[in-house]
């Protein structure tokens, strides 16, 4: 995972800084630089440590996962949510069929 943050009013201000995994004991957290990505809490919350910050103001938060995060999320939201997850997932077959195999309309 990776976050980046750009500056709400000046967007010259943009900072990039990659996410270390960590994993949680109790109430406490520790950084996992070994894992390969970072650990969902829970169906819809995922947390990491950010080195080296020192920003005050307004940002953009952007957010980017890769392929193995997402499909850790997913696992992860479909323990906890099997008959919802069942449900998105229809949906995004219904999409990716869409993208695959576009209706052509012809004049």
């Amino acid at each position: 995972m990776k976050i980046e943050l750009t500056g709400w009013r000046r967007s010259v201000l943009h900072h990039s800084h990659p996410v270390t995994p960590v994993s949680k004991s109790g109430n406490a957290r520790y950084p996992t630089p070994e894992a390969k990505d970072a650990t969902w809490e829970s169906s819809l919350t995922i947390s990491g440590k950010v080195d080296g910050l020192a920003l005050s103001g307004d940002f953009l938060l952007r957010c980017s996962f890769n392929e193995s995060e997402l499909q850790s999320w997913f696992i992860t939201y479909a323990k906890a949510n099997p008959k919802q997850a069942k449900k998105l997932i229809g949906r995004a077959h219904d999409e990716i069929r869409k993208l695959l195999n576009p209706i052509k309309v012809t004049p």
